[in-house]
């Protein structure tokens, strides 16, 4: 199976780097094949905007879900975009793991799924639910939840959660 782990923490030596690190020695020696987005340490760009396209069906006004349509059939996605939007297809399963910040991942994730998750490959026209461009792929949240010691004690913010 391919898989790919797309990975957004900040940290190197955080609980989710161990994770992601345990899960690629895990899922190899299972006989796996398995390729990792680290997001932080690729520096990836997680703004979408007019620089994600070489080309432009409209120059005057910026739809980006139909210059994402224009751009990946003229061959002119942005490099960064184009070599993630391979990993991701080639994948038969996708496994995102990052913490929650605030309710939510963090926007370095967000950008990813926003400029790699394009339309006209992966959803719009009729790819949605059962008939999407992703269909037959598998996708796994593996993420973490944290607050400081001094917050997981009696009396502390977190208390009703304390053993």
């Amino acid at each position: 199976m391919q898989i790919l782990i797309v990975h957004a923490h900040n940290e190197p030596q955080s609980f989710n780097a161990a994770m992601k690190t345990l899960a690629v020695e895990e899922l190899r020696s299972q006989g796996h094949s398995v390729e990792v987005s680290d997001l932080y340490a690729m520096r990836w760009n997680p703004i979408a905007s007019a620089a994600d396209f070489d080309s432009r069906a409209n120059s005057e006004y910026l739809t980006y879900a139909l210059e994402q349509r224009h751009n990946h059939t003229q061959h002119t996605l942005a490099p960064d975009i184009h070599g993630e939007l391979d990993k991701l297809l080639n994948a038969d399963l996708v496994i995102f793991n990052f913490p929650i910040y605030w309710f939510s991942m963090p926007a370095i994730m967000k950008g990813w799924i926003d400029r790699v998750l394009i339309s006209g490959v992966c959803y719009g026209g009729k790819r949605f639910y059962d008939q999407g461009g992703l269909v037959g792929k598998k996708a796994m949240l593996a993420i973490t939840v944290g607050a400081q010691p001094h917050m997981l004690v009696r009396g502390g913010v977190h208390r009703r959660f304390a053993r």
